[in-house]
């Protein structure tokens, strides 16, 4: 999977954590998750992702996560 090959594989170990949140959120809630990922040069660049769960089905489960990743590797 792609998404493994680009985290860091500490932060892979965290993802589920995190993807498990996202799948519970409250509506209009906002989840964080700051990970590294591999950049094309072969660097980790540090980064946090802000998502929101923007739509369920009638089933209450969430279909739709709106979000935005921002490079906070400067900070770090």
């Amino acid at each position: 999977e792609v998404l493994t090959r680009l985290l860091h594989p500490e932060d892979a170990l965290r993802y589920p954590e995190h993807y498990g949140r996202l799948r519970s959120l409250p509506l209009g809630e906002t989840a964080e998750f700051s990970y590294r990922m591999r950049h094309r040069d072969g660097s980790w660049r540090w980064l946090v992702s802000r998502e929101r769960a923007f739509g369920r089905n009638q089933a209450g489960e969430v279909v739709r996560i709106v979000g935005a990743a921002q490079d906070i590797t400067a900070m770090k």
